[in-house]
């Protein structure tokens, strides 16, 4: 290799000498020709995600947060709606000639996520999937919301 290359200011010795980041996956092929200050992958995701630039995304996030604030400040819905699907449930179940059980979710639950059906168009089957896939969507659904 002709004069200080893209190793700069490294030699041989002190390249040999220094330790490589632990995280680095590729750490047992380097070698001194190949030897770089970038890691090729980082097997640790980041916990939480910036804001995203994308003003499609920013909508998005914009609409729910709307409808959030909409169910918070007024309570009203989510009771009326709480009342609405246990007189439902129960008048299944009694068609059904079944005790009632303790639902896994909560009537806010289930609001939220017939409403995310509701705006995107979705069948049950594919909320469920949409939901469960997106960290925005799981978070928003949850009982207390983003």
């Amino acid at each position: 290799m002709d004069g200080p290359g893209i190793l700069g200011r490294f030699s041989d010795s002190s390249l040999a000498k220094r330790r490589l980041p632990s995280h680095c996956v590729d750490c047992e092929s380097h070698t001194k020709e190949r030897a770089s200050v970038r890691i090729k992958l980082d097997p640790q995701e980041p916990l939480e995600f910036g804001e995203s630039h994308l003003q499609v995304t920013r909508q998005y996030y914009a609409k729910y947060g709307s409808i959030n604030e909409i169910l918070r400040s007024n309570p009203a819905i989510l009771a009326a709606f709480h009342g609405d699907a246990a007189k439902g449930l129960a008048r299944a179940a009694r068609r059904r000639g079944v005790r009632s059980r303790r639902s896994t979710y909560t009537s806010e639950q289930l609001l939220r996520a017939i409403l995310v059906m509701e705006i995107e168009g979705l069948s049950y089957r594919a909320t469920t999937i949409r939901i469960d896939d997106s960290v925005f969507l799981r978070r928003w659904a949850s009982p207390r919301g983003l």
